[in-house]
């Protein structure tokens, strides 16, 4: 909040805050976006979870997976293993975004345009 001596000085401030304003509500805008995919894309890889994990080894700053035996998974999408990483997000969040490049833009694209439509910023 800002604080001033007069009426004329609020005036002469008003461009300035008008912009600043703008540029605090776009980027508002686009944390809720980034928030929304993020959730949106570790469900979804939680429901699409394809890699047979035997066992993980959690320790600070390292999560150390061991596969399991790809040949005797009948289906193609397996549930995800909840079991193994107890509940910790990190280690959670760590399995479901190994093994990916580009398919988070792939499947996201749909949502990330309709997130973002009306939204404009300029390049600085």
């Amino acid at each position: 909040m800002t604080n001033y001596c007069d009426n004329e000085c609020q005036r002469k401030h008003k461009p300035a805050h008008k912009e600043t304003c703008k540029e605090l509500q776009l980027g508002l805008a686009l944390r809720r976006v980034a928030l929304i995919l993020h959730e949106a894309y570790l469900t979804f890889r939680e429901n699409t979870f394809d890699t047979p994990i035997k066992r993980i080894v959690s320790q600070p700053h390292m999560l150390t997976v061991y596969d399991g035996n790809q040949a005797q998974n009948v289906t193609y999408f397996i549930p995800f293993p909840n079991n193994l990483a107890q509940n910790n997000r990190p280690d959670k969040m760590a399995l479901l975004t190994a093994w990916v490049c580009n398919e988070p833009y792939a499947f996201l694209h749909p949502l990330l345009a309709k997130l973002l439509k009306g939204l404009t910023s300029r390049l600085h």
